[in-house]
């Protein structure tokens, strides 16, 4: 291996240069997070929906980008690993494992997919108006969407209009 003396000068310079960029970047990372966690931690001692703040805990965490992150813009967030997501990641927050019960709660909060334009690819882009990464704050304006549920013992009125006509000029 080499020794950083025995490097060139301008070599050692751009090391030192990078290593301090690095750091500083980093150091703003940690910055940003920490500034989001405080603004979250004041958020949560509202009587915000804990859904959705531990769903902005989990796309932030550094320690979930492998399965679940933020796109580079912030306005959406990605699962790039549903199976890993959903064995690992959800039964830390909720208490479940299920990917598709936490795909309805984010329905139910008025979250929309992105399609992809690749069928092979299997990540899972999700998105909503108030839902951005810099801008935290948002999250309480988010209410849940009540939608009715439609019955399953009886078919809409149009329907079954339609299929009493079908089966008169059945007869």
């Amino acid at each position: 291996e080499k020794n950083f003396l025995d490097q060139p000068a301008n070599q050692k310079k751009t090391n030192h240069t990078n290593n301090m960029e690095d750091e500083t970047n980093t150091s703003n990372n940690q910055d940003a997070n920490n500034q989001h966690q405080q603004q979250l931690a004041d958020i949560s001692s509202s009587n915000m929906a804990p859904f959705l703040t531990k769903l902005f805990q989990i796309v932030s965490a550094a320690n979930t980008d492998t399965c679940i992150t933020w796109t580079p813009k912030g306005d959406s967030f990605v699962i790039s690993d549903p199976d890993t997501f959903a064995r690992e990641i959800l039964p830390t927050y909720f208490k479940h494992n299920n990917i598709r019960s936490f795909i309805r709660q984010l329905n139910t909060y008025g979250f929309r997919k992105r399609t992809n334009i690749s069928s092979t690819d299997e990540h899972l882009e999700f998105f909503h108006e108030k839902f951005k990464r810099d801008q935290p704050a948002l999250l309480m304006q988010i209410k849940r969407c009540h939608q009715p549920k439609p019955s399953a013992r009886a078919p809409p009125a149009a329907a079954s209009a339609q299929d009493a006509q079908a089966h008169e000029a059945s007869v």
